[in-house]
């Protein structure tokens, strides 16, 4: 009798345990998806790669978005795009132009601020939004020295923080 208490309690904890182990595992895969599919993508191209990344304005701190004239909302992303020549350390400079478009096809030329930091330079793009809408991105991306323009596609699903 006593020998069939505790196996009761060992199979109990140890499907209490494979539980959790999933469940855990599980977020893990969610939250693993949802950055990859929203903080970094990237193009690459013969020579160049084309990095891009959507966030909430609302991450940026306050101080540097004053220093850049960023408008911190719940209802403005950011688009990071930052360029690379294959083979060279860090960042480039490059001429961007973009155009945001959404589900009704309302196209939107995109504002592009170039940061410049020591050792790096991307540029910002703000997107305004109001709640959860499906985004089409087109950027033009010539780098410095190249006459070659890079097309930057892509889609995303953008929130209201």
């Amino acid at each position: 009798m006593c020998f069939k208490n505790t196996t009761n309690k060992f199979i109990h904890m140890t499907l209490k345990y494979l539980c959790l182990f999933f469940i855990g595992f599980f977020l893990l895969g969610a939250a693993s998806t949802y950055a990859q599919e929203n903080f970094d993508d990237h193009k690459n191209f013969d020579n160049y790669s084309v990095h891009y990344a959507l966030f909430n304005s609302t991450f940026v701190q306050p101080d540097i978005a004053a220093i850049h004239k960023i408008k911190r909302s719940k209802y403005e992303n950011l688009i990071n795009i930052s360029v690379y020549k294959k083979g060279e350390p860090g960042t480039i400079p490059a001429k961007i132009e973009g155009t945001s478009r959404n589900l009704i096809q309302q196209l939107k030329v995109l504002d592009i601020i170039e940061i410049k930091e020591e050792n790096a330079i991307y540029y910002l793009a703000p997107v305004r939004i109001s709640g959860k809408e499906l985004m089409h991105f087109e950027f033009n991306v010539t780098p410095q020295n190249s006459n070659k323009t890079l097309d930057v596609k892509f889609s995303k699903t953008v929130y209201s923080d």
